[in-house]
């Protein structure tokens, strides 16, 4: 082994302490405020497999390939499927824009083909359930930010149109908008915690606490399976509708899925019940946290022969340059 792993391993074996508690906490790690409080808005679950028989699941993927040139070539694509059918939505073009942004814009025009895949979905399909990977409220987050970019400086205005005719289109055929993310920075149970208890709290564990997402808090005092309570997004996006945020742990050996689901009114608690039911039933261990999510990302997945057989070989066919590679894309390459 090189002297870099040698290392690595004595890193981890000094700070063995440090990484295993930011990951799971023991329950005298906290406040005792917070386990007792935890009991009261989790509650365990056991599925009686009362589930949505019609379901919708979309996805969306990403290639960035660096031109010698300084610009990017970009394709995004999304699918939506529903049954044996797909939806799709495709993007690419050459520009440049800032490697300060890059991420950011990549991520949204990801995001923007998904959301138009689901409105040509709509249009033909109405399913109960509309499943999307992520979450409603990060992809709310990202503002009117305008890129350093040569073109789409301004998608900020597409992307949320097109997220706001999502929204609509789901509304017309009464499907149920639902967001899953397995990783998640979400403190929004932290939040609602120290909403209650700050001022009884020392400042040494809100410091804490305010550091802890919630994955971590449902992870450690979880016993059994379960879902916590769903809470009430504040968001100036959709008025007219509300996000519903909960997590739920159908694996005690997994970690926590959070779960935000789109209603025009409170949430029901037969709908709510029958979406717990179908989201246990589709789960399928740590791999596969939802088998309708995982067949889409399957589908719409770039892959690298796809990428280097099809479209580059394509892009240097039709354009008739060889594709260089730029010294930050082998580095890439060595990387992957």
């Amino acid at each position: 082994m090189d002297e870099g792993y040698e290392d690595y391993v004595r890193f981890l074996k000094e700070n063995i302490d440090q990484i295993r508690s930011s990951l799971i906490m023991d329950r005298k790690d906290f406040n005792q405020a917070v386990p007792e409080w935890f009991s009261e808005i989790y509650h365990e679950y056991v599925p009686e497999n009362q589930i949505f028989s019609s379901i919708s699941a979309s996805d969306s993927s990403e290639f960035v390939r660096e031109l010698y040139n300084g610009k990017k070539i970009i394709m995004t694509r999304g699918y939506s499927v529903k049954g044996g059918k797909s939806y799709s939505q495709f993007f690419s073009d050459v520009f440049w824009v800032s490697r300060d942004h890059l991420r950011s814009l990549v991520t949204m025009l990801m995001e923007n083909v998904e959301h138009i895949s689901v409105c040509k979905m709509l249009k033909k399909e109405s399913p109960d359930l509309v499943l999307l990977d992520g979450s409603l409220t990060g992809r709310l987050y990202h503002g009117y930010k305008r890129f350093e970019s040569e073109k789409y400086a301004d998608l900020a205005d597409a992307y949320y149109d097109n997220l706001n005719e999502m929204l609509l289109s789901s509304s017309k055929t009464g499907s149920a908008i639902v967001y899953i993310s397995k990783t998640s920075e979400s403190r929004l149970l932290v939040s609602q915690f120290l909403k209650e208890h700050r001022a009884s709290l020392p400042s040494s564990d809100i410091k804490k606490l305010e550091a802890t997402v919630d994955h971590v808090i449902v992870k450690s005092l979880a016993v059994n399976p379960g879902y916590t309570e769903p809470i009430r997004v504040e968001n100036s996006f959709i008025d007219d509708r509300s996000i519903w945020s909960f997590n739920i742990l159908p694996s005690i050996q997994d970690l926590p899925v959070k779960v935000e689901v789109v209603t025009e009114s409170e949430l029901d608690q037969t709908f709510f019940n029958k979406l717990l039911d179908t989201l246990y039933w589709g789960y399928c261990g740590a791999k596969v946290h939802n088998i309708w999510i995982s067949n889409a990302d399957n589908m719409v997945k770039f892959r690298t022969d796809e990428v280097e057989r099809i479209y580059m070989a394509t892009f240097e066919r039709i354009i008739g340059i060889p594709f260089y590679e730029t010294r930050g894309e082998r580095r890439a390459r060595i990387r992957i």
